[in-house]
């Protein structure tokens, strides 16, 4: 196989003659891996046939030396060569300094001996001029024995200097090591105590900080309460306040509702706001349609706590204020009729009709088709609405996609089962349901038709304008429920039309309810004189 450099980029091969020299991966596992890591390629490990080439080493050759910048290849760009060369002249400067370091130690060099066989040993001279200073030396003083010859003494004590050099060195070098050591266990000890007293220090900032969120927990809920409290003290002083951020008539009023409702939901030691501040943010949503955002900011908690208090309030509401939509007797129906209805229209039970909300648009087909209304030109959710003659709503329907016709609603909203035998339904000219309340043996009053002909009887005119003057009282009803309540004037998100997997009914069914339940709370619109 052809060697082939395998860092990323290099494309040399080896060729005869190229001049390029080619290193196995070391096999020393701590080299091998600090070559791995300066390959820097991931999750990848060299085999037997994995090469570096020389151009990867500063001075194009590797080196074993562990302080040479070429034991670790380090050179994959120019600037890696212009690094590698400014640490080479810090690495020659290190050698030269050390190579100083140990021409300077003193070494002790061993002279003749008098009684031995050894030879003398001679460094930097000839052996004629050894000869010659030896002679000249020994001149002046007795010979020794023909097979020994006796030192000469000036070397005596440069060797016993040179001895006690090493060992004073010896000794220093062992006081400097108890020095270090000494100093070590010092550290250690500075250490121990320093990790304990981070971890002092640890223990009360962790306790600081649970303080600290403490502190903003109670701060928080004092705000909310003095929040709170300006609120009910604004509401119990000034009916008008009431009116406009709830929509009912009174403080005593609201109390009432309040009572009645708000029994299922006890005050909770951790919920962020008592029970009556959850009954005002959702009785303002439904009057101003406020975002949660600004009901968060006034009543100082947060987003998603303002839309999980509004879910659960309006599902507690719907089930409560129920009982608000009655579907009255007739007896009491005819003891309480306004006297413009006696003359004409004594038997009338109920006056219909229908109101869309707009909705956003949805994302599937069938659903957009199904709440598009051709009328609003708009998706819209249509209710079906019935008041008595005194005003008040004694019947709203589940929502129907704004497509529906009024006729097939009134027909399948369950409005005709509470029919009697007598009973006079009053409607627009748009529901001709004629048929279906005839089953009940009950009467539709619409308005006459000019279909067919080509001019209405002076009876049927006065009738008509009799009739058109008493049904628009429903149309009131339905304008007055939209200016109370604003929520129903929005454009509600598709969420809100989808079901409770619990109750099975949609929180726009929800909605509707509880503001028309609380329309009946407030005075009536329609004139009792």
């Amino acid at each position: 196989m052809v060697k082939s450099c395998c860092a990323v980029g290099c494309a040399n091969r080896f060729a005869k003659g190229g001049g390029k020299s080619f290193y196995k991966f070391p096999t020393n596992q701590l080299r091998r891996a600090k070559w791995i890591a300066a390959l820097k390629r991931k999750n990848w490990q060299p085999n037997a046939s994995s090469w570096v080439c020389c151009d990867h080493f500063v001075r194009f050759k590797k080196s074993d030396d562990p302080l040479s910048p070429d034991f670790v290849p380090s050179v994959f760009s120019d600037e890696g060569r212009v690094n590698g060369e400014k640490a080479y002249v810090k690495f020659d400067r290190h050698k030269a300094r050390r190579r100083r370091h140990a021409a300077s130690k003193p070494t002790a060099q061993p002279e003749d001996t008098c009684h031995g066989n050894h030879e003398p040993v001679l460094t930097g001279e000839s052996d004629c001029n050894a000869d010659k200073e030896i002679e000249e030396e020994s001149a002046p003083r007795d010979s020794c024995s023909s097979d020994s010859v006796e030192p000469a003494s000036p070397a005596q004590p440069e060797l016993t200097e040179a001895s006690s050099h090493v060992d004073n060195s010896a000794e220093q070098e062992n006081d400097d090591l108890a020095l270090l050591q000494a100093r070590v266990a010092q550290l250690e000890e500075d250490k121990c105590q320093l990790n304990g007293q981070l971890q002092e220090q640890k223990s009360a900032i962790s306790a600081l900080t649970v303080k600290v969120q403490h502190l903003e927990a109670t701060v928080k809920h004092q705000k909310s309460e003095a929040a709170m409290s300006s609120i009910i003290s604004g509401f119990k002083s000034n009916d008008d306040m009431v009116r406009y951020e709830t929509g009912l008539p009174s403080f005593a009023v609201l109390e009432k509702v309040f009572a009645f409702a708000g029994k299922d939901i006890p005050d909770h030691h951790r919920a962020a706001l008592p029970s009556f501040a959850q009954f005002i943010i959702v009785l303002m949503k439904l009057r101003l349609n406020l975002h949660d955002q600004d009901l968060a900011h006034r009543f100082g908690i947060s987003q998603s706590t303002v839309s999980k208090y509004f879910h659960k309030w309006i599902h507690v509401l719907y089930g409560r204020l129920q009982p608000l939509i009655i579907w009255p007797e007739r007896s009491e129906l005819y003891r309480t009729m306004p006297l413009e209805f006696r003359g004409h229209f004594g038997k009338c039970i109920c006056i219909i009709d229908c109101f869309e909300v707009f909705c956003e648009r949805p994302h599937d087909l069938m659903a957009r088709a199904q709440t598009f209304s051709n009328y609003k030109h708009h998706n819209t959710v249509k209710f079906l609405i019935g008041i008595t003659p005194q005003g008040t709503i004694s019947f709203i329907s589940k929502g129907w996609g704004g497509r529906t016709s009024d006729k097939y609603i009134t027909e399948h909203c369950g409005l005709l089962d509470k029919l009697l035998p007598g009973d006079q339904l009053m409607a627009d000219r748009g529901f001709t349901v004629s048929d279906a309340v005839g089953l009940h043996c009950a009467e539709l009053v619409i308005p006459p038709f000019t279909r067919g002909k080509k001019q209405l009887s002076r009876i049927s005119i006065e009738k008509a304008r009799k009739l058109s003057r008493l049904r628009i009282h429903v149309e009131r009803v339905i304008g007055n429920l939209r200016q109370k309540y604003t929520i129903l004037q929005s454009t509600l998100p598709v969420n809100m039309l989808m079901s409770d997997a619990s109750t099975g009914v949609c929180t726009i069914d929800k909605i509707v309810l509880v503001c028309s339940a609380l329309c009946n709370c407030c005075d009536s619109v329609v004139p009792f004189q």
